[in-house]
């Protein structure tokens, strides 16, 4: 095995970026999942000498490329050299497939965690060996992954134009740019609610909305909790049971249907169930009525004209 005298060492982000274009150069393919993705990235890992075959999939959240962190100008060069680029919307790994290795740790393919300008952000990552395991788990996360193009990115980029950037922007893409028909639910795509005024968490998006509705801008934390996956996701469950379901029917629906692995918990989904209806209840216009008919919540579907 090449490099195996490297395997378990810990590298800093200088050392990660040298060891992966050691490794890059030396196997010419790279499999790489990275929530983030910036266009400094792509220039330093496409001037890599003998990498031709590059497989790349991040997370593109709304927020994501609102806040610059995943850049599409930069995925829309990178499928114009050839990479093959998808995206998933519970992304958070940073894992670099190379050859008969696998560089994992904290650092994005971005400028900061590589630190490619000199400074960057203190990032720790490890060599180890690619099992036939741990390649075929990796090789499955991209074929689930959807796939980039230039008519998509063309249209991400026009619903990223209209956005206001004072909205909290938690939602996914609208379903007529990106169909959520076979998206996976996970367990991030359901609330967890922090203290607004920790800095630790100001920029998460469901942070941003607990903040709007601290400052009783209602119709912004509205617009955001209409377009999150998660109130899609309890509306579509809603409109297949009749218009209503009881607490304890949902919860079962979310057990059977979340697609983290391992499963969490049932009292852990339990808990983001509780968050998500309790942001219902404290925003106004939400088409959603929530009740305690026989000791048990109800959440009945408010439709137009009833």
């Amino acid at each position: 095995m090449v490099f195996a005298e490297e395997i378990g060492q810990i590298y800093n982000s200088s050392e990660t970026q040298i060891t992966i274009e050691k490794l890059a150069d030396e196997f010419g393919t790279a499999l790489i999942l990275s929530a983030y993705f910036s266009a400094p990235a792509f220039r330093w890992l496409s001037s890599v000498k003998n990498l031709n075959d590059v497989r790349l999939v991040v997370r593109a959240t709304p927020a994501d490329v609102v806040s610059g962190s995943c850049d599409l100008a930069a995925i829309r060069k990178a499928i114009a050299h050839g990479w093959k680029v998808r995206f998933i919307a519970s992304l958070h790994a940073k894992v670099y497939l190379i050859g008969d290795c696998v560089v994992i740790g904290s650092a994005n393919l971005t400028s900061n965690g590589m630190a490619l300008h000199g400074l960057g952000n203190l990032e720790l990552n490890t060599l180890v060996h690619a099992t036939t395991e741990a390649s075929a788990l990796l090789n499955g996360i991209f074929e689930q992954a959807q796939e980039f193009d230039h008519h998509l990115l063309d249209r991400m980029e026009a619903h990223i134009k209209e956005q206001s950037l004072d909205k909290p922007n938690i939602g996914w893409w609208p379903e007529d740019i990106v169909s959520t028909e076979k998206r996976l639910l996970y367990c991030n795509d359901l609330p967890i609610l922090r203290d607004p005024s920790t800095k630790e968490y100001e920029n998460e998006p469901w942070t941003k909305i607990q903040e709007k509705i601290v400052c009783r801008d209602f119709a912004a934390a509205l617009e955001a909790l209409l377009s999150s996956y998660a109130y899609h996701w309890l509306k579509q469950k809603l409109l297949e049971n009749d218009n209503e379901l009881y607490f304890g029917a949902i919860t079962s629906l979310l057990h059977d249907e979340i697609a983290d692995d391992p499963s969490p918990y049932r009292s852990d989904i339990k808990s983001l169930l509780v968050n998500l209806l309790s942001l219902i209840e404290s925003i106004d216009g939400v088409p959603i009525d929530i009740s305690r008919p026989r000791h048990s919540q109800r959440i009945r579907l408010i439709l137009e004209g009833s």
